[in-house]
């Protein structure tokens, strides 16, 4: 077990951040060969704005079989009852395997949902897949969808839905404004394939986003809708 204290300032200013502890657990029955249970990482983070967060990290049991590992993450705040979830895959799945020249793998299966706090609300999924068919072609699909009212700096949307956030960066501020955007409300919805064709790739991607941006201090919102084809 280890522990991870985050302060801020120096001297009589200085300001608890964060406050983890965090350990590595596995539990296994001597008869067998296998653990019952297992994880990577199990760790319990609280931060000075009373967010409570749960995170496990290559969560596996032997009565699920040897094929499942997951990430879970999932915060409380008491003061603002907001509460939100994540779950999602930590290792491929293969959902075909019988076949030594035909394959389909689940690549990435993730879902997260937060409500509460100042009319928080979202519900996202992420799912991603790969097939090969020789002596055809080899490819990859899959999609990304989060809508309703979310927070930029969700430490769980952060930890499942990196990309998606990382696109939300076209929702810009209004002219002349540094202010952090506080809420997005709206939807955004990503999809995208390829295809091997030889040695040469083909991709296509579909990117819709539309919603809008709430600034701290100011009550004002700003309608932003993109949509783009590749």
């Amino acid at each position: 077990m280890r522990g991870h204290v985050e302060v801020d300032g120096i001297g009589l200013g200085m300001q608890l951040e964060a406050f983890q502890l965090a350990t590595e657990l596995i539990v296994q029955d001597n008869d067998e060969p296998q653990p019952i249970f297992s994880a990577d990482l199990l760790s319990l983070m609280i931060s000075r704005y009373g967010d409570y967060i749960l995170e496990g990290v290559n969560i596996q049991s032997s009565l699920a079989g040897s094929e499942l590992a997951l990430d879970v993450t999932g915060l409380y705040n008491p003061g603002t009852q907001a509460i939100e979830a994540g779950l999602g895959l930590h290792k491929d799945i293969d959902l075909l395997h019988d076949f030594e020249m035909w394959n389909i793998s689940l690549n990435e299966a993730t879902g997260a949902f937060g409500l509460g706090g100042e009319s928080l609300r979202y519900i996202g999924l992420n799912l991603e897949a790969s097939w090969n068919f020789v002596p055809f072609r080899a490819g990859a699909f899959g999609g990304q969808v989060l809508a309703g009212s979310i927070d930029p700096n969700s430490p769980i949307l952060q930890s499942h839905f990196p990309e998606v956030l990382d696109h939300l960066h076209i929702v810009p501020a209004a002219p002349g404004e540094n202010q952090a955007t506080t809420l997005l409300k709206g939807g955004y919805v990503r999809l995208y394939g390829d295809v091997t064709q030889g040695n040469r790739k083909i991709a296509k991607v579909l990117t819709v986003n539309g919603g809008a941006r709430s600034v701290a201090g100011t009550g004002r919102t700003r309608l932003v809708a993109s949509t783009t084809a590749d």
